[in-house]
């Protein structure tokens, strides 16, 4: 029988040798804190995290009560002969603004425009003096007829008394021939007798030269009376003829003028900006000479949204604004809200048109009031100016990450649904 078991001399060979252990390297816990870390932060972030979606979208800024752009469209092709009002003017609706000229020229003249001009205005004032000329003559002619109608009233007077006491010879002529023919037929010769009967017929004949003489002059007095009461009317036809002939004329000469020199007048009362308009610049139909903004207009940012974004932006949606001449790391941002967003679209063209580059696609209006307290005082002194262009930076959309990166399996499995949807 052993004193001891056989396990206690087992140990006790293992024991003789001494105990191993593993002793863990210190860099683990290291990557395993780490590990972790990161771990949690990842989690964080996909719980937590937001992804938002910008969109860069372009503008200009613009009056909100609108604004005038000086054109002209009817002198195309014709030169800025003057600018008559200055940056920073106040006008009043139909003030004179800018003045242009159309100057033609041919072998025989340096400006044919200001010959015809000279021809026509020497033909109006011809046309003008036809037209006192003929008060004058009318005025002389009046007074003509008067003296003549009382000289042949008292003509005519005279003629009827001289009638009268002619009646009176031939009837004392005609009597005595009676008298003799028949009581003193013995006493007078035939001679004698034919003699008074001849006296008498001279009587007569003299009697009826003096009526028809009366009568005559009463021809010419009614004839004269006639033109006197013919002749206002017959001087004012003439007159408006002439007039006639003075409009048409006026009327040639305000056109020549207009070909010549053209006033493009104010529109709207309001302060002059933009003045691009020059001496010697050749206008276009599309030319902007100037622009008039409305008294105490706010300015207002002016967006041209894609299609891709309109559907995301809403009224009252915050926006960052910086201009194209103020970089934005240098002069800042201003913030603005939306105010209203239009609900058709303006095709590229028009959009590229407005301004002033080649737009790819097609958009929506999108108006923004700007802060003015978000900004310096730099920009709003500045930068802000009409048809001042800009970029308008908008979160369209903010996500969770999650939501962000589980989408598209929704999206999947959702698809799935509906096509095993009978």
């Amino acid at each position: 029988m052993e004193l001891f078991r056989n396990e206690v001399f087992a140990a006790k060979k293992v024991d003789r040798l001494g105990g191993i252990s593993i002793t863990p390297p210190r860099l683990g816990w290291v990557f395993f804190f780490s590990a972790t870390l990161i771990l949690l932060i990842m989690t964080g972030l996909a719980l937590f995290g937001r992804y938002s979606r910008t969109e860069k979208i372009v503008g200009r800024l613009i009056p909100l009560a609108g604004q005038a752009n000086v054109v002209a469209p009817q002198a195309s092709g014709e030169t800025v002969a003057e600018v008559l009002v200055s940056e920073g003017d106040q006008v009043m609706i139909g003030q004179p603004l800018v003045r242009v000229s159309s100057q033609r020229s041919s072998a025989s003249s340096s400006d044919t425009g200001k010959l015809i001009s000279a021809q026509i205005t020497s033909k109006l004032q011809q046309l003008k003096a036809s037209v006192e000329s003929q008060q004058r003559l009318s005025v002389l002619k009046e007074h003509d007829l008067r003296d003549r109608i009382e000289l042949l009233r008292a003509r005519i007077a005279m003629l009827t008394l001289q009638i009268k006491n002619q009646d009176i010879r031939y009837k004392a002529a005609n009597a005595l021939y009676e008298k003799l023919r028949t009581k003193a037929s013995g006493l007078v010769s035939g001679y004698q007798l034919a003699q008074q009967y001849d006296t008498a017929l001279q009587q007569k004949s003299l009697t009826q030269d003096v009526r028809n003489q009366r009568l005559q002059a009463m021809l010419e007095l009614n004839q004269s009376e006639a033109e006197l009461i013919q002749l206002p009317h017959i001087t004012d036809e003439r007159i408006v003829a002439l007039n006639v002939q003075i409009a048409d004329v006026e009327n040639e000469k305000a056109e020549n003028e207009q070909r010549r020199s053209q006033v493009i007048h104010a529109s709207i009362d309001g302060i002059v900006v933009n003045v691009l308009a020059h001496p010697g610049m050749a206008v276009d139909e599309a030319s902007q000479l100037m622009v008039i903004l409305p008294r105490n207009s706010k300015l207002v940012a002016e967006l041209w949204a894609p299609s891709s974004a309109v559907g995301l932006l809403q009224v009252g949606k915050p926006v960052d604004i910086s201009y194209d001449a103020f970089p934005a790391a240098r002069y800042g941002r201003q913030r603005g809200k939306i105010i209203s967003i239009s609900t058709n679209t303006v095709s590229a063209l028009e959009i590229g048109r407005i301004l002033g580059s080649a737009q790819p696609s097609s958009g929506y209006r999108v108006i923004v009031a700007i802060d003015d307290a978000s900004s310096s005082s730099f920009l709003r002194r500045f930068a802000e100016k009409p048809g001042m262009t800009l970029t308008a930076k908008v979160d369209v959309e903010t996500r969770s990450l999650i939501d962000w990166m589980l989408r598209p399996f929704a999206l999947q499995s959702l698809g799935s649904d509906e096509k095993a949807t009978p």
